[in-house]
């Protein structure tokens, strides 16, 4: 579980499961949030890369930036729940 975590850092990956605060998710990510810049390949998103678990309460005010598929404000790719979750990133932008 990762619990009232935030980054405001800018981050990149060069592969998949590139996250603000999480790169792959199999449980919960609970109360956190970004406001860093993310950039990566495909399943990018500003607080998790993939959700397989839980994501609630959380929230991205940083650019998302990706060169492949499953792009997202909080979530890049959701196989999971998101609940009360919101990005002012909408739609992310994809080069």
């Amino acid at each position: 579980t990762v619990k009232n975590c935030y980054n405001i850092g800018n981050v990149t990956g060069n592969g998949k499961y590139v996250g603000g605060v999480v790169g792959q998710n199999f449980s919960t990510v609970e109360n956190c949030y970004n406001t860093g810049n993310v950039t990566g390949n495909s399943s990018v998103g500003g607080v998790v890369g993939q959700n397989d678990g839980t994501v609630e309460n959380c929230y991205n005010t940083g650019n998302i930036d990706a060169t492949g598929e499953y792009v997202g404000g909080v979530i890049g790719y959701n196989n999971g729940t998101a609940e009360n979750c919101y990005s002012k990133i909408v739609p992310p932008t994809v080069i």
